[in-house]
């Protein structure tokens, strides 16, 4: 085994990471003015990470689910492979 793949294998690294800002609330708020997004921004902080936390809970179901399918096919198609080979 690589060093590296120890490494990975021992550290919870961070994938997806996803902030705002107020130039992010000025493209849908153009006449905002950079104090008036961040005040928006601190308002709905809290409600703005729990949706962002319930999106990625979805995004990460969906994503297993096909990512998984995908390992099945492909291991049933090596499987026939080999059974045809034999």
């Amino acid at each position: 085994m690589s060093s590296f793949t120890a490494r990975m294998d021992d550290i919870c690294s961070r994938f997806g990471e996803v902030s705002w800002c107020a130039e992010d609330v000025q493209e849908l708020r153009p006449d905002w003015t950079i104090r008036a997004c961040n005040i928006f921004l601190d308002a709905t902080e809290d409600r703005l990470q729990l949706d962002m936390i319930t999106q990625g809970w979805r995004c990460l179901t969906r994503e297993l689910g096909m990512y998984e399918r995908s390992a099945t096919v492909a291991s049933n198609t090596r499987s026939r492979k080999d059974d045809t080979a034999s």
